[in-house]
């Protein structure tokens, strides 16, 4: 489950800033921006961070 508390990237290695968990009326309540190193790009998960195209790099892995 994704917590506000930590830090996340996706699969493929991209670094997420997560804005919130808890968006109304979707399965995909997780809204963030990934970053490319120059721009960043907004993108919503579900709360167990898989994206809406199945398994993919732009799922969240959770980091230390």
């Amino acid at each position: 489950m994704i917590d506000l508390g930590k830090k996340y990237w996706t699969r493929g290695g991209r670094k997420v800033r997560i804005l919130c968990i808890d968006r109304k009326g979707s399965k995909y309540c997780v809204i963030g921006l990934i970053s490319d190193g120059r721009e960043e790009s907004l993108e919503s998960w579900t709360i167990d961070g898989l994206s809406d195209v199945g398994k993919s790099e732009d799922d969240l892995i959770e980091v230390s």
